[in-house]
């Protein structure tokens, strides 16, 4: 077993990806990593890129989601796959086409806020103006 410097399970010497691991390579792709497929992660299998079969180490390196149909694709077809660094994937078609696939930004929330606005600059609601009449 193999972790990075955080603790995170990277590798292991098995076929199966720990629970660790698929959490992470499903919190990365959200989805299949197929061109075009935006399959979610639930109907998705977690593939070797390189297939352990051939050698292929199971690491969040060598693992991406992919869904049952391209799966079969990829195995059963003159279609290739390459993983590049950061989990892109570099789908290659019969013809000879190159398509890069990005994992989707890790960013989904801003941990900055905005900072406030001088009370001076804000807007104030009709609720707040105490010499406004009363609506009711």
């Amino acid at each position: 077993m193999f972790t990075s410097p955080d603790g995170d399970v990277l590798s292991v010497d098995r076929y199966t990806p720990t629970p660790e691991m698929q959490r992470r390579i499903t919190a990365r792709d959200l989805h299949c990593r197929a061109p075009a497929c935006r399959a979610p992660a639930h109907r998705c299998d977690i593939d070797h890129t390189i297939a352990a079969s051939d050698g292929g180490p199971t690491t969040t390196a060598n693992l991406a989601l992919l869904c049952q149909a391209h799966h079969t694709l990829k195995h059963h077809s003159d279609w290739s796959l390459t993983q590049l660094p950061g989990g892109t994937l570099k789908w290659v078609s019969p013809t000879g086409r190159i398509t890069i696939d990005r994992p989707p930004s890790r960013v989904r929330f801003s941990t900055d806020p905005a900072p406030p606005r001088p009370r001076s600059e804000r807007p104030t609601p009709p609720s707040e103006d105490l010499n406004a009449p009363h609506p009711f």
